[in-house]
C-alpha cells in the first residue's frame, strides 16, 4: 500500500520530530545542539546564528506550525486513536490530499527548509490507522515529490 509522509530531504525526520538529530552539525553556520540541550537552546537566543542559518529557519517554521496545530483538526497521534507510538513508527497519511490538507499554509515554507513528500510502499500489517493520520514501520521509500501548496487535480 502506498502512503505519504513529509520528511526532511537530508535528515529524514518529520517536521514535528527532531529525535533523529544528534550533536552532528547540520546548520549552515556549523552549529546544532545535542538533543539534551535542545529544549534549553530553543528557549534562548542564538547569538552565534545568523537569521539565514538552517536552525533558525527550522525553528521559525516549526514554532509557527506547532502553534497552529494544537487544535482538534491536528491531533497528536495519542489523541487520534493511535495511542502510544513505538520508536520505529512514524506518522504519515493514506491519501496525498489529506497530507496537503493537514499542512495547508505551511507546504511552501517547509519546502524552503528542505522538507519534501516521501512516498512509501508499506505492508498493511505495518500500518496503524488513526482518525486523521496513520503510523507505520518498515516502509520502502519509492520516490519523493516536491512539497508545494497545491494539490494535484
Amino acid at each position: 500500500m502506498e502512503i505519504f509522509r513529509i520528511e526532511h530531504g537530508q535528515y529524514l525526520h518529520g517536521p514535528y520530530n527532531t529525535a533523529h538529530w544528534d550533536s552532528k552539525s547540520i546548520c549552515d553556520c556549523g552549529y546544532f545542539p545535542a538533543m539534551e540541550k535542545w529544549n534549553e537552546d530553543m528557549n534562548r537566543e542564538f547569538p552565534w546564528h545568523d537569521d539565514d542559518c538552517f536552525l533558525m529557519q527550522l525553528r521559525s517554521v516549526t514554532e509557527a506550525m506547532l502553534s497552529e496545530h494544537c487544535d482538534i483538526a491536528h491531533p497528536p497521534p495519542q489523541r487520534d486513536n493511535l495511542f502510544d507510538i513505538a520508536p520505529d513508527e512514524v506518522c504519515a497519511f493514506l491519501d496525498l490530499a489529506d497530507l496537503h490538507e493537514w499542512f495547508a499554509g505551511f507546504q511552501d515554507t517547509l519546502a524552503e527548509v528542505g522538507y519534501r513528500i516521501s512516498v512509501f510502499e508499506v505492508d498493511e500489517c505495518d500500518i496503524r490507522v488513526g482518525d486523521t493520520q496513520i503510523v507505520f514501520r518498515n516502509g520502502e521509500r519509492l520516490t519523493t515529490l516536491p512539497l508545494t501548496g497545491k494539490v494535484a487535480a
